[in-house]
């Protein structure tokens, strides 16, 4: 594999550590699909909040930073929603019973 030609940023390392992780509890045979899909997610989620914060930033006033503010903002309120936001329910699967007990 070449070498690339600029570093890596910051994270970079982390990032990767906690993908092969997540990547180690789906059987192997849905490794390659799942982490397709998850990248088509992540980046979609990344376009959709760098649009949000361009539009927050033409609608800011035009003060020194306050485009930049507004931009940064608008993404922290974006990330800090789904912090919060609760987990999925678990759904019964057709087909199983639950365990007795």
């Amino acid at each position: 594999m070449p070498t690339p030609a600029k570093p890596a940023p910051r994270g970079t390392r982390a990032l990767t550590s906690a993908i092969l992780a997540a990547l180690e509890g789906i059987p192997e045979v849905h490794r390659k699909a799942a982490f397709r899909h998850a990248t088509v997610a992540v980046r979609e989620k990344l376009i959709a909040q760098s649009e949000k914060a361009k539009a927050a930033a033409r609608r800011a006033p035009a003060l020194p930073g306050a485009k930049r503010r507004a931009a940064v903002a608008s993404i922290r309120e974006d990330t800090a929603r789904e912090d919060t936001a609760k987990p999925p329910r678990a759904t019964a699967r057709r087909g199983r019973s639950a365990p007795a007990g």
